[in-house]
């Protein structure tokens, strides 16, 4: 896999996830309910898809603090 999640927060009540193509550098930001509006690349909805109950779980949440 070349996506890599780097942290999910919450803004407001919506959980805001961060995720990095290794290859390019690229960021993508999205919350997981507009995971299939077709606006991301197909690879990259399909590594959610498979990540997707460690994100819901909190497994991947970032507080702001740096420890």
């Amino acid at each position: 896999m070349v996506y890599e999640i780097l942290y999910s927060n919450f803004v407001g009540t919506q959980r805001v996830v961060r995720v990095k193509n290794s290859t390019t550098g690229e960021m993508f930001d999205f919350t997981p309910d507009t995971l299939s509006n077709n606006k991301l690349p197909t690879d990259l909805q399909q590594y959610v898809q498979q990540h997707l109950e460690q994100i819901n779980s909190g497994d991947t949440d970032h507080d702001g603090l740096i420890l």
